[in-house]
Parts: C-alpha cells; structure tokens; sequence
C-alpha cells in the first residue's frame, strides 16, 4: 500500500479495517430492463407492499417511487451464458459493489 502512496499508520487504522470487514457485495441491477416501483407493486403481496410503503418513507430511506427490482427473465445486455455449453448465469444483474452494512443509501 505504501507503493501508492497510502501512509502505513492509515492501513493500519481501525476505522478501515472496520470498514472492509462491514462491506457486503450487492447486485447492480441492469438499468436496461430493471422492474420500477409502479411497474411491481401491483403484483407484491400486501403485507410486503404495505412494509415497503411504510419503511421506504422515512426520512433516511428511499422513496417507493425509487424502488427497482430484478428482472428475472434479463434482457440481451445482461444476461450472461458460458460459451461452451450455452447456460445462462446471470439475468438481471450487470455486476456487484461494495456496501456498507451500516450504509442506508
């Protein structure tokens, strides 16, 4: 780390190491064919639409309106297969990120 130029008291930092070890990976959703809010709230059960409404309107988090899902079914930008036998790996998704567990954005 020290060959780019990070400071060595900085790698060791509690707050970073905390912070590597509180990231997950989670699917970026394609942008091409992901499902919105008004699109999708239709077909969820009611308890699960009525639970979105309510803890997707506080102040910290997203709006309903700002909802996206996975399309399954993917579309000819992200859906993947394996050259040699055709399967299809990934529908929906165009790759993965870091978040933070602690993150509400």
């Amino acid at each position: 780390m020290e060959y780019f130029g990070v400071d060595r008291h900085l790698i060791a930092d509690a707050s970073l190491v905390t912070g590597l070890v509180g990231q997950r990976l989670v699917p970026l959703l394609c942008e091409k064919c992901y499902i919105p809010w008004v699109e999708k709230a239709p077909e969820l059960a009611s308890d699960i639409r009525t639970s979105l409404e309510r803890y997707c309107t506080v102040e910290w988090g997203s709006k309903p309106g700002k909802l996206y899902f996975r399309n399954h079914e993917g579309c000819d930008h992200c859906r993947n297969t394996i050259p040699l036998t055709g399967c299809i790996i990934s529908r929906g998704v165009t790759g993965h990120t870091g978040h933070c567990r602690g993150c509400t954005r």
